[in-house]
């Protein structure tokens, strides 16, 4: 089964932008992820607001987020690929 996930980052209200996630994720660490407010340090989503580049999933990049790796993995995410893409209004979407 293929894993997928798709982020939106609304630009606006300024001090709480909108972010809006689907996914196939396991249910409990969809639960976990949104709880412990995962995509505050999530180094992916870090990374598509600042670069339209692709990144691979590597220990590296998940070493600042060790507690959100370790988790991940625990639940079978262990490979991933993410790519970002946005808009002239400041919309990503990874």
């Amino acid at each position: 089964m293929t894993i997928v996930a798709y982020g939106l980052r609304m630009p606006f209200p300024l001090a709480t932008p909108k972010t809006v996630m689907f996914n196939n994720y396991p249910t409990a660490w969809q639960a976990q992820y949104e709880a412990k407010n995962y995509v505050e340090i999530d180094p992916t989503v870090q990374h598509a607001m600042r670069s339209s580049l692709p990144i691979l999933w590597t220990d590296d990049l998940f070493s600042p987020a060790q507690e959100l790796w370790e988790e991940a993995r625990s639940f079978g995410l262990r490979y991933g690929w993410a790519q970002s893409i946005r808009d002239f209004n400041g919309v990503v979407a990874c």
